[in-house]
């Protein structure tokens, strides 16, 4: 039996190395990002070859379904910020991302005119403390977070950032920055605003 799989080893192996020293190349294509062959696709101007798939999820939907979502007037981005805690003995620590996530969904179909953003599943707090399951980044990190999402936003051509949050200790940075970003683009013709509305208990 040794002897066998020994024998299958060194014809695979074999194989390996006569295919790595001249691959196969489809007709028309070119190896790697150089030489000859068919020019690289534009994915700005190619026409979607399926049908596009029903999500208001950035992360759920290709390059095109973005795009064509864009040009098809969803120009408002809605980024919510969960938040990972102790919850006790019968609630996931993520209670706060479930939540958002079906909170984003409802609110980006009944506007239909925008898409949710990832959600930030990790709230400011102190990383030094906490209990099992409750991970945390310090309020200037997460202020850093924030920003590069809704400049990595605006720069795919979203009009209208809003944020939101469901953890009381994100309330506070993600306020600060969305005003800080919202005044320094006032004149740009991008809206970013943060939604206190959404994270009121005593509604």
């Amino acid at each position: 039996m040794k002897k066998v799989i020994t024998v299958v080893l060194a014809v695979l192996i074999a194989a390996l190395n006569a295919y790595a020293q001249n691959p196969a190349q489809p007709t028309g294509q070119r190896r790697g990002g150089a030489g000859g062959g068919n020019p690289r696709v534009d994915m700005m101007t190619l026409v979607n070859p399926i049908e596009p798939y029903d999500s208001v999820w950035i992360e759920d939907m290709t390059l095109v379904e973005i795009r064509d979502a864009l040009k098809a007037g969803k120009t408002t981005a809605l980024l919510f910020a969960g938040g990972m805690e102790d919850n006790g003995p019968y609630i996931v620590v993520d209670q706060h991302g479930d939540i958002v996530r079906a909170q984003c969904e409802q609110i980006a179909r009944k506007l239909g005119n925008a898409l949710c953003a990832p959600v930030l599943q990790i709230a400011p707090g102190d990383p030094e403390r906490g209990s099992p399951g409750t991970i945390v980044l310090t309020a200037d990190v997460f202020k850093s977070v924030v920003a590069n999402v809704i400049t990595s936003l605006k720069s795919q051509g979203f009009k209208n950032i809003y944020t939101m949050v469901d953890h009381g200790s994100a309330q506070g940075p993600m306020t600060d920055i969305s005003k800080t970003i919202g005044d320094q683009w006032k004149d740009s013709g991008v809206r970013v605003a943060y939604i206190k509305e959404y994270y009121n208990n005593a509604a």
